[in-house]
C-alpha cells in the first residue's frame, strides 16, 4: 500500500496495476465522503466491469475527478453526490474506490446503485409539473 500521493502520481501508479491512497477535496461526494478522508483506489482493467454506484477517479476536462458513476451505457457519466448536474464524458477512468472493506461503505454503494434511477424518475416529474404551471404564478 503505497503513502498518500498526489493524482498525477496516484494515475501513473494506478496505470502500472498498483493500488493507492488518496485523500478527498472539496465537498461534492457529501454526505458519503467528506473533504479530506482518505480512500483507497484500485487500478481499473476494463470500462466494461464498472457499475452504477461505484465511485471512480477519472480525467473530465483534463481534472482529476472523484465522483460516481451514474450511468454506464451509452455513455459512462459520472456525478457528484452532493451536485445537481453530470460531469463531462471522462476522458479516462483511472481507478476506483475499494470498498471491500467496509460494511458502510458496501451499503451505501448498493443503496446508490438503486437510488440512481429513481432519483433520475423524479426529477424528469418534477421538471414536467413545473413546467406545467401557469407562468407568473408563485408557489
Amino acid at each position: 500500500m503505497t503513502p498518500l500521493l498526489s493524482s498525477d502520481l496516484a494515475a501513473e501508479l494506478l496505470a502500472r496495476g498498483h493500488a493507492v491512497r488518496l485523500r478527498a477535496l472539496g465537498g461534492s461526494m457529501r454526505p458519503w465522503m467528506r473533504p479530506g478522508v482518505v480512500v483507497t483506489l484500485v487500478p481499473v482493467a476494463d470500462r466494461a466491469g464498472l457499475r452504477i454506484g461505484e465511485v471512480v477517479l477519472a480525467i473530465c476536462d483534463g481534472r482529476p475527478t472523484l465522483h460516481r458513476i451514474v450511468r454506464v451505457m451509452p455513455d459512462l457519466r459520472l456525478k457528484g453526490d452532493a451536485l445537481g448536474y453530470l460531469d463531462p464524458p471522462p476522458q479516462a477512468v483511472l481507478g476506483r474506490v475499494d470498498d471491500s472493506g467496509g460494511l458502510r461503505d458496501q451499503l451505501i454503494a448498493r443503496l446508490s446503485r438503486t437510488l440512481c434511477p429513481v432519483q433520475r424518475v423524479l426529477t424528469l416529474l418534477i421538471c414536467a409539473f413545473r413546467s406545467r404551471r401557469p407562468r407568473g404564478h408563485s408557489a
